[in-house]
């Protein structure tokens, strides 16, 4: 007699295992970038269980620094918003609670701004809100009632040589020894006291025609081309301009702003005042508005 052969049995369905939850997302939208950066404030209300701007944290997924996993980092919750003026990166020039008076009113005061390597910055707004005292501040050519800069993220004394080093300006009140020539003030800047880097420098500016000629034998605008050359020269790592197209014509200025864009770099940042729409135009560059105040 034959074996019958044992029913087969149905194949028992194996339980799908549920998916995860899906996480909560951060809030919506970016921190909100200011000038005067540096917390995160709490000055609106937020919705949700946790009350008004009070702080959230939340669990990073990727591995965080140093190889642990699991670590909580602090995001804004609703209602804050981080207050910063420039990328996560230390910038290259800030400062800080900046203030100066004349007479006990002050031009400006609690100002705040910071600049990232390879950016050009300008500094905007009508006559006598400040702009040219902020640079001259900012030099070392004036002293400051409060306030604190930084390069590079280390503090900086705008009175010391390691500050005069760093930071350059072209200012208002450029000076020219008279017995010198053109050639001879940017032969003196210079660390090569070379005469290629310096004529290459005065022909940029288109006058290198006049190297050997004394500045008050120069027009207005040709004295301005000539302290402008000056920052092709003489090295620093942030450069202050006090409305440098001033006395240039529009094709001056357009050559300006081609300039400035080329000598902007990682290592090296630009400040400038201004009160040329073209000249913003031509760099495309963040600009800082100045309110009115005492004369500059």
């Amino acid at each position: 007699m034959g074996h019958r052969a044992a029913p087969r049995r149905r194949a028992e369905a194996v339980p799908r295992r549920a998916a995860p939850p899906t996480r909560p997302t951060a809030p919506a939208g970016g921190p909100v970038s200011l000038t005067h950066a540096v917390a995160i404030t709490r000055d609106t209300p937020g919705p949700g269980p946790e009350g008004p701007g009070r702080r959230r944290t939340r669990t990073a997924r990727p591995r965080a620094e140093g190889g642990r996993r699991g670590a909580k980092r602090e995001v804004p919750g609703p209602g804050e918003r981080a207050v910063t003026g420039a990328s996560e990166a230390t910038p290259l020039l800030r400062a800080r609670g900046l203030r100066k008076a004349f007479g006990g009113t002050p031009v400006f005061e609690d100002f705040g701004l910071d600049v990232a390597g390879g950016d050009i910055v300008a500094l905007v707004g009508p006559n006598g809100a400040g702009k040219s005292t902020l640079l001259a501040c900012l030099a070392g050519a004036a002293p400051l009632d409060e306030g604190t800069i930084a390069i590079a993220g280390e503090p900086s004394d705008p009175s010391s040589a390691a500050h005069w080093k760093a930071v350059f300006g072209v200012l208002d009140d450029f000076t020219w020894l008279p017995d010198l020539t053109i050639a001879d003030h940017l032969t003196l800047m210079s660390p090569e006291r070379a005469a290629r880097p310096v004529r290459a420098a005065l022909d940029t500016f288109g006058i290198a025609g006049l190297a050997d000629r004394l500045p008050a034998s120069l027009s207005a605008g040709q004295r301005q081309r000539a302290a402008l050359a000056t920052a092709l020269v003489r090295p620093w790592r942030v450069l202050l301009l006090d409305e440098p197209e001033q006395h240039l014509d529009a094709r001056g200025v357009d050559g300006l702003a081609d300039r400035l864009a080329a000598l902007a770099g990682p290592d090296r940042c630009v400040l400038l005042s201004t009160h040329a729409p073209a000249l913003l135009a031509r760099l495309g560059c963040r600009s800082v508005a100045l309110g009115a105040g005492p004369a500059a």
